[in-house]
């Protein structure tokens, strides 16, 4: 699980603490002669987003460690409170907490034993394993090829680390010729150790709010992107070995579609059709949040897939997986060869072939010009076969395969039109043929 947006800022004795604790299971009760009404309500909503709040605790200026939630139980005039997983802080002192109410430092002079702040970085940066980061890198490293399989050609992926963080760019050329700038953000992590995680999908666009306010945050954050030249967000939901979800989102539609989930989640809440349930969907903590998925609310990611500017990259078709003859599919430069008998004479091929050419030269036919994407849709956007300049039986033993030179993308009939003749005929005689018939 991840870091709720808030955590429950508490003064208290560090060998009260260590006395009460209990390792990862629940700690002693620990009373406290405030009512924390608010901070059970954010309690719930944590465990309603399946995330942690966090609890940090000082004693005077410095902070001296932080724990997790486990139960909080509001009383008449006091609050009995459970945490986890107590873990030492050093180097940090009140100040650098935000107070949630206000968007400015906590004092070092705060004197209340109890306030509710938005978790700092430092904490999230804490609170992640090392497993976490390996599941963002091995998530991130899959964009790029899963762009290239659904017909987006040229595609660069672009990486900038902001301390253990990452943001990460995509650069590419959309079926339709489109040149596309996304920004990736992924949705929540799916470890395969709860059953629910399939259950829901959704990707926080921002760690906090401004003192702006909800609308304006997001706004300005978009025109930050756009001032960047990122032209779409995707927001990205990885299950186990595969990209589950994939929404392409212009950057001037984020902000609509947001304030759509919002309404509609708040009537789902008012109408009382998501039981218990008063937090909005898509103000998660103090981060604005779209949705990909609810099996409990199904109406509220609804919102998104049937935006008419949103697009299911998920839901396009894979480039054709199963080459023709004389097909080849690699990218930098590759071996190939070695003639195996298997009913038809098949070659041995590393697939980066194809991908490489795709991303070069595109999925336009190179013999007639045409997109399929264009003329049937999105069924058939990024559909291209891969033509192999140079006939693979005339090839023996073993040669370097340069993807860029020597292969093209051609579509389905132009490729057959250009093994109705052997020895094959060029690109060049396909584009005459063509020309003539259209001239007869």
């Amino acid at each position: 699980m991840d870091l709720f947006d808030l955590a429950i800022y508490v003064n208290a004795s560090p060998a009260r603490l260590e006395e009460a604790s209990n390792g990862a299971r629940p700690s002693v009760a620990i009373v406290e002669n405030k009512r924390w009404v608010r901070g059970r309500q954010l309690l719930e909503q944590a465990r309603e987003n399946r995330l942690e709040l966090p609890l940090i605790f000082a004693q005077f200026e410095p902070l001296t460690s932080w724990a997790l939630a486990r139960d909080i139980v509001v009383h008449e005039s006091t609050t009995e409170y459970r945490f986890a997983k107590l873990r030492r802080l050093r180097g940090h002192r009140r100040s650098d907490l935000t107070l949630d109410s206000t968007g400015g430092p906590l004092p070092d002079s705060f004197i209340r034993s109890y306030a509710i702040v938005r978790t700092p970085p430092f904490l999230r940066r804490a609170f992640r394993t090392p497993e976490s980061y390996e599941y963002e890198r091995s998530t991130r490293d899959m964009v790029a090829d899963f762009l290239r399989e659904r017909g987006f050609a040229n595609v660069r992926d672009q990486r900038k680390p902001y301390g253990e963080s990452i943001s990460q760019a995509v650069y590419a050329t959309a079926a339709d010729g489109e040149r596309i700038a996304m920004r990736v953000r992924l949705c929540w992590r799916r470890t395969g150790r709860a059953i629910l995680e399939q259950t829901y999908s959704a990707a926080q666009l921002l760690h906090n709010i401004k003192n702006s306010g909800w609308e304006a945050t997001l706004a300005e954050k978009m025109e930050r992107e756009q001032a960047k030249g990122i032209t779409h967000l995707l927001l990205v939901q990885r299950d186990q070995n595969e990209i589950c979800y994939a929404a392409l989102i212009p950057t001037e539609d984020v902000l609509p579609i947001w304030r759509d989930q919002r309404d509609m989640s708040q009537a789902l809440i008012d109408a009382g059709q998501l039981g218990k349930r008063e937090k909005n969907h898509a103000m998660n903590g103090t981060s604005p949040t779209l949705w990909l998925q609810d099996d409990r609310a199904p109406a509220v990611a609804e919102v998104l897939w049937k935006h008419p500017r949103v697009r299911d990259v998920a839901a396009m078709p894979k480039l054709s997986p199963e080459p023709l003859p004389n097909e080849v599919s690699s990218p930098e430069r590759v071996i190939e060869g070695a003639r195996s008998q298997i009913v038809v004479n098949a070659y041995e091929r590393d697939s980066r072939a194809r991908r490489a050419c795709v991303a070069h030269h595109g999925t336009r036919c190179s013999a007639c010009g045409i997109a399929l994407g264009e003329v049937y849709g999105e069924i058939a956007a990024g559909l291209i076969h891969v033509h192999h300049l140079r006939p693979l039986s005339e090839i023996r033993g073993e040669y370097e395969l340069d993807p860029i030179k020597d292969l093209r993308p051609v579509c389905p009939n132009c490729h057959a039109v250009i093994h109705r003749r052997s020895p094959a005929l060029t690109i060049e005689e396909v584009r005459a043929v063509l020309a003539r018939a259209k001239g007869a």
